[in-house]
């Protein structure tokens, strides 16, 4: 591609502007998910592991972090600072800070505590004889989840599910972190 043919692309389009993108949000991301998996870790040593703050917290810290992202752009780029660029930010710093979590989820769940699935599978094998199943249904039910409750599937899906979520709030937030030229 000659000069003259760049100079007449979007601003952004070309490899270098996208790559800095990933390389800007890379310091959040990281940040963010070292963050919440400390407050994960010590959630579970006070045993709350799987207490619904733990959740919230997460969520909170993941929110905090995109937008702490789309600010320090925002504040870093002359101006224009479209809404791509602004949803861009948040996307891509919500997926280094999934990748994070889950690598410390896989690490929590093979290496720090083992058992934290077998648990959770009682206490629903504990709620299903409560709610009158019988036990050829509980036994259906566990060996479902089993399946699914593994270190690699919870953390590929909760990548998955983060990511989703990061999409919907960077909808939003992104419109409040663009940036119109100066006039």
């Amino acid at each position: 591609m000659s000069e003259s043919d760049n100079k007449s692309q979007p601003p952004g389009a070309d490899l270098d502007d996208e790559t800095s993108i990933f390389a800007f949000c890379l310091r959040y991301g990281v940040i963010g998910g070292v963050v919440v998996s400390v407050l994960s870790l010590a959630f579970s040593f006070v045993g709350m592991a799987d207490h619904w703050s733990n959740a919230v917290v997460g969520i909170l810290v993941l929110i905090g972090t995109m937008i702490w992202a789309q600010l320090s752009y925002r504040s870093s780029e002359q101006p224009p600072v479209d809404y791509g660029e602004a949803l861009g930010v948040a996307v891509v710093t919500t997926l280094y800070l999934s990748i994070v979590g889950a690598i410390y989820t896989v690490i929590y769940m093979t290496v720090i505590d083992p058992d934290v699935v077998e648990r959770s599978i009682e206490a629903g094998a504990a709620q299903m004889r409560e709610m009158g199943m019988t036990e050829e249904q509980i036994e259906e039910q566990l060996s479902m989840s089993r399946a699914m409750s593994g270190p690699l599937v919870t953390a590929l899906s909760s990548i998955a599910g983060n990511v989703i979520l990061g999409i919907i709030i960077g909808l939003i937030s992104s419109i409040f972190m663009r940036k119109k030229r100066e006039a």
